[in-house]
């Protein structure tokens, strides 16, 4: 992938986002990223309000379901309300594997939902899948 795909990834453990972009080097994926902590700031991001204005919209977004101060339900919820963010996918990366965040995830209009792996291993093959979802976008 070229360095143009910007990915925001929103997500509030610090150490679920280190192995994540840690994989995504490891996939030899050059994109740029942003990366908040909480579905507010995520906002910020996607309006360009505050320090996010000369950030680059993002092609796709990485994100838990469970965020502070804006859930992602909540942030996906706008997204599908305003046109400008409609088609922004998203890609929701969880602790859960429960039938009912699946559920929760496919009616808020998430392109996939992906279980947050147990070791790098398995952060290595979901780099591999957000890569091959983010090749069909382009």
């Amino acid at each position: 992938m070229e360095a143009w795909f910007n990915v925001l990834i929103a997500e509030d453990n610090p150490m679920d986002v280190n192995l994540l972009k840690f994989a995504l080097v490891r996939a030899k994926l050059d994109w740029d990223i942003t990366v908040v902590n909480n579905g507010e700031k995520a906002m910020d991001v996607l309006n360009k309000s505050r320090e996010y204005r000369e950030i680059k919209n993002p092609d796709m977004i990485l994100m838990d379901m469970k965020l502070p101060r804006v859930s992602g339900s909540e942030l996906i919820s706008y997204m599908q309300s305003k046109p400008e963010f409609r088609n922004i996918p998203v890609i929701v990366i969880t602790s859960s594997d429960a039938q009912a965040d699946r559920s929760c995830a496919a009616q808020s209009g998430a392109k996939a939902m992906i279980t947050k792996p147990m070791d790098m291993a398995g952060y290595d093959e979901m780099a591999l899948k957000i890569a091959s979802i983010a090749k069909e976008l382009k």
